[in-house]
């Protein structure tokens, strides 16, 4: 396996800006989740519409960013996440020089 190493010790250091991060990244996706289902059609071409869905759109794809940032900040600190909406982030780490998996969830106060 390739990856960035952790240990335990780093994981339990980071799991209160881990902690943010996850509850951040729950709700900007169902935020853009609910967007994403939004469906706007225009016939029109009227300029007030059309700078509607720009608008929209950018606002789209902003928090879409703010998303992927809060994934690389925890992938920086050696997670990967499995389930955002559970809340489960795997940690790669070395035991007994083997490479596994450490898991924690969202609500714990250490790795599982």
């Amino acid at each position: 396996m390739g990856g960035k190493h952790t240990t335990i010790q780093e994981v339990e250091d980071n799991l209160p800006k881990i902690r943010v991060l996850v509850k951040d990244m729950q709700d900007l996706h169902r935020t853009l989740t609910i967007l994403d289902d939004i469906e706007i059609e225009s016939t029109d071409e009227d300029y007030d519409v059309l700078r509607s869905i720009t608008k929209f759109n950018k606002a789209f794809h902003r928090l879409s960013y703010e998303f992927f940032k809060k994934i690389d900040i925890i992938e920086r600190m050696g997670g990967m996440i499995k389930d955002i909406d559970e809340g489960l982030v795997d940690f790669f780490c070395k035991f007994e020089d083997r490479d596994v998996f450490l898991c924690w969830k969202q609500g714990e106060d250490n790795l599982l």
